[in-house]
C-alpha cells in the first residue's frame, strides 16, 4: 500500500497545509503518517511552555486520529529547529519507518525559520532513505522505491522578501473539507493564540473556532473567501514533460484558457533529485493558506542510492 508522510513544523501546520490532500490520498487507499517536528510550546499567551506543549501534543494526536494517520512525536521545541545532523537522523528514521512514497512539507522559503528548516530537513532526510550507510535514530531499514516531495505554498503566498509565489500544482480538497475541518478543530488552544499573536480578525478566525468535541460534526461549513473563488478544477493544463505526479486529485471540468503564470525557474540542489513544475487550478480560493494543502509548488523525486 502506498504511503504519504506529512512533515511540518508545528501542531496544526499539517491541518493547514496538507490535511485535505492526505484525506484525498486516503480515499485512494494510501497509508497516512503525521509528523510535527516542534512541540508547539511557544503557541500560547495563557499557559507556560511545558503546559502548552502537553496540551498541543494531545491536540495533535487527536487531529491525527481524525485524519486516520499514524502519529510520530515531536523532536524539538519551537524556534529551536535548525538544519542539524542529529535532528535529520530522527527525521530520516521516520521517513524509513513510514516507507513514504510521498512527503508533504513546507515551502523552502517561508516567513519563519522553523518552517524553512523543516523543509530542508525533510528534503535532505528523504534523500537518505535508500542509503544503508547513513545511520538514523532510532535505526530503521532502508527501502528502494522513489520518494516524491511536495512543497506547500508559503504563508501569504509570498517569500520573506515579498516576492509572489505561484503554485505549479493544485489539489481539489473540496470533497473532504468536513473531515479536514474536524482535524483543524482539534487544535482548540490555537484560536486565542492566533487572535493575540497575529491579530487574526473574526472573519479570518470564525472557521477555526472550535466547538466542544460532541459537536464536531456540526462545525460551521461556511468558508470566508478572499476575492472571487475559483469554482472549477482543471486537469488539462500543460505540465512537465516528465510523467504526471501521483497527486493529481482534481475532478475533470472545463479547462481554463488562461493558466497561471509560471514561477521563476527552480532547480534541484541534490544529485539525482528532480524538481517538477506542474500546472492546475484549485476548487476553492482560501484566505492566507489553503486548508489541507490546496496549493503545492512542485515536487522533487529522490532516487535511492546503494
Amino acid at each position: 500500500m502506498p504511503s504519504c508522510l506529512a512533515i511540518f513544523a508545528h501542531p496544526d501546520d499539517v491541518e493547514y497545509f496538507a490535511a485535505g490532500t492526505m484525506l484525498q490520498l486516503a480515499k485512494r487507499g494510501w497509508d497516512l503518517h503525521y509528523f510535527d517536528l516542534c512541540a508547539g510550546n511557544g503557541g500560547s499567551v495563557q499557559m507556560d511552555g511545558p503546559t502548552t506543549a502537553t496540551v498541543r501534543l494531545a491536540e495533535a494526536q487527536e487531529a491525527a486520529r481524525i485524519l486516520g494517520a499514524k502519529f510520530y512525536p515531536p523532536v524539538v521545541n519551537d524556534m529551536t529547529l535548525t538544519f542539524d545532523i542529529e535532528v535529520m537522523r530522527k527525521v530520516a528514521s521516520v521517513i524509513r519507518q513510514s516507507r513514504a512514497d510521498i512527503v508533504l512539507t513546507h515551502a523552502l522559503s517561508d516567513y519563519m525559520e522553523d518552517h524553512m528548516a523543516c523543509a530542508r530537513l525533510a528534503t535532505s532526510a528523504a534523500f537518505t532513505h535508500g542509503m544503508p550507510n547513513y545511520d538514523t535514530v532510532p535505526p530503521a531499514p532502508t527501502y528502494a522505491h522513489d520518494v516524491t516531495i511536495y512543497h506547500a505554498m508559503p504563508h501569504g503566498l509570498r517569500t520573506p522578501l515579498r516576492q509572489k509565489v505561484r503554485a505549479g500544482l493544485y489539489v481539489d480538497v473540496g470533497p473532504v473539507q468536513d473531515q479536514a475541518r474536524k482535524a483543524l478543530a482539534a487544535h482548540a488552544s490555537q484560536k486565542d493564540w492566533l487572535d493575540k499573536s497575529q491579530a487574526w480578525t473574526p472573519t479570518c478566525t470564525r472557521w477555526i473556532r472550535c466547538p466542544p468535541p460532541s459537536a464536531l460534526s456540526q462545525v460551521n461549513t461556511s468558508w470566508p473567501k478572499v476575492g472571487a473563488a475559483i469554482t472549477t478544477s482543471v486537469t488539462a493544463l500543460p505540465r512537465s514533460t516528465r510523467s504526471a505526479p501521483p497527486l493529481v486529485l482534481t475532478a475533470s471540468s472545463t479547462p481554463s484558457t488562461k493558466p497561471p503564470s509560471s514561477s521563476p525557474p527552480m532547480t534541484a540542489s541534490l544529485s539525482r533529485c528532480r524538481f517538477f513544475q506542474l500546472a492546475g487550478l484549485a476548487t476553492l480560493a482560501f484566505p492566507l493558506r489553503g486548508l489541507g494543502g490546496a496549493r503545492y509548488l512542485g515536487r522533487r523525486r529522490n532516487r535511492h542510492h546503494q
